[in-house]
């Protein structure tokens, strides 16, 4: 988290202290797998959240399974890891920490946008099977939007965006000062609709922060 925030210009002390909060990330109602949806693909746009609520989520997991003897073993891998085999990619990130069939696991795959869609494809499959076999295994899958993934996939869950009150608070938190709805309402349109995203959110409270104007449509800024 630290990492993808400074890559786009946060300091690194407020990226630490954005890690440490875990409502910067906390996930939406009914996006996570849970026993009633093993399987849960959580999709969204470039900037929504995605890594970041799939980090989270593994934070989680991380937590119950130091808290408690036999919960569910936490497990993070990209899809590009799992192209040999996701069973195979689990029982590896889970070595020396149980036996996944047995004891179940929490498992968050990101990026299948990222690999050929029949690699993505095969190991969604694979999910598919392991959850439906294994009552212990939750399976979390992250991609931007793809036309493979909108064509019937059950398991499919949105990413909701921000609400304009989270967006404000966002670009706010980050640029050290309130934003209020009648400053919102000077924003052009595309602006508002884009920090709805976190990322940009991010984005435009650092263009707040170093004093810049908002950014306009088809200005340089903007892009």
């Amino acid at each position: 988290m630290v990492t993808r925030w400074v890559a786009v210009g946060m300091e690194t002390a407020d990226a630490i202290v954005f890690a440490d909060d875990p409502s910067i990330g906390a996930h939406p109602p009914d996006v996570l797998p849970d026993d009633d949806r093993p399987l849960s693909i959580l999709v969204g746009d470039v900037g929504a959240g995605k890594s970041v609520v799939a980090e989270r989520a593994v934070q989680l997991a991380l937590v119950g399974a130091r808290e408690r003897a036999g919960a569910l073993i936490p497990a993070l891998l990209h899809m590009r890891d799992a192209r040999g085999g996701l069973e195979a990619a689990i029982a590896t990130r889970a070595e020396g920490l149980g036996d996944p069939r047995l004891q179940g696991a929490f498992v968050v795959v990101d990026g299948a946008d990222e690999v050929a869609p029949d690699v993505a494809a095969r190991v969604i499959d694979e999910a598919s099977e392991l959850t439906h076999g294994l009552p212990q295994m939750r399976i979390l899958i992250t991609s931007r939007p793809t036309a493979a993934l909108r064509r019937g996939v059950p398991e499919l869950v949105e990413l909701p965006l921000l609400s304009a009150e989270e967006a404000r608070a966002l670009v706010g938190r980050v640029g050290g000062y309130e934003i209020t709805v009648g400053a919102e309402s000077g924003w052009p349109q595309a602006v508002r609709d884009a920090v709805r995203r976190p990322l940009f959110a991010i984005l435009m409270g650092l263009n707040r922060r170093s004093g810049r104007s908002v950014p306009q449509p088809g200005s340089t800024d903007s892009h």
